[in-house]
């Protein structure tokens, strides 16, 4: 079954069909010892059957797999195939993170770029940009929003160990700021839990959205696992983004 497991429905308008596309992640089970539970990821795009913005409830139909593992996948993509897609427009073109990570033998969870020339495709993965440099270790569900001149993603990440591996992180999730959309450096951490008591989270995972609130504060939803529970909450964070004029 190539889609027992669906995950990260990411909505976004497309003004030239004037509807919204969901874009979301389509899995196959793992089969035997040497594979993960999630495999071959696929990225479908559905279409809102409801013209305008104020179709986003849907009902979606499916259109087509717009990425999955084939012969233009690049060597550091492994058995999950794509894990999650997030698109933004640059210019005339359109760009999108999408992830992999191989379960065995282990390896980075990275995410790289793919472009096209409209949001419905066709999508092909970028040369030379890939996989991106925003982590070295692991780096989940990038979203990408446009603001003050700039391209900021916020993302999961993870404590560094320097074990490669996923570390719980109880404070962070992951930011990286592109000036052109294209080219993003090194991510940094963005603290959204306090230090000491006031802290409820024993591990701080995906940022939800990055909503702008006038002037330079946004505010974000994340989520996170409440400490001593096996219950992951929603946490809201209210931010200032303070980012030198391109001027």
């Amino acid at each position: 079954d190539t889609r027992f497991s669906l995950w990260g429905p990411m909505p976004i308008f497309n003004a030239a069909e004037d509807r919204w596309n969901l874009f979301y992640v389509a899995y196959r089970p793992g089969l035997t010892a040497s594979e993960g539970l999630h495999m071959d990821g696929r990225i479908w795009r559905a279409i809102s059957q409801t013209p305008g913005r104020g179709g986003v409830g849907g009902p979606y139909r499916d259109a087509e797999i717009v990425l999955q593992p084939d012969a233009e996948s690049q060597p550091w993509e492994g058995q999950q195939g794509t894990d999650s897609f997030y698109a933004w427009p640059v210019g005339a073109k359109w760009y999108a993170f999408y992830g992999s990570h191989n379960h065995v033998p282990r390896s980075a969870w990275l995410v790289g770029l793919a472009e096209a020339p409209a949001l419905a495709g066709p999508w092909r993965r970028c040369a030379g940009l890939n996989p991106s440099p925003i982590e070295p270790a692991f780096i989940e569900n990038p979203i990408v929003t446009s603001t003050a001149g700039h391209y900021v993603a916020i993302y999961d990440n993870c404590a560094r160990d320097g074990s490669g591996d996923y570390v719980a992180d109880g404070r962070h999730v992951g930011y990286s700021v592109s000036a052109d959309g294209i080219r993003w450096p090194q991510g940094r951490d963005l603290a959204v839990q306090p230090e000491g008591a006031g802290n409820w989270s024993d591990d701080v995972r995906t940022p939800l959205c990055l909503l702008p609130e006038g002037g330079d504060r946004y505010t974000m939803l994340y989520t996170a696992k409440l400490r001593g529970h096996h219950f992951w909450a929603v946490g809201l964070a209210h931010l200032r983004c303070s980012l030198p004029s391109r001027a």
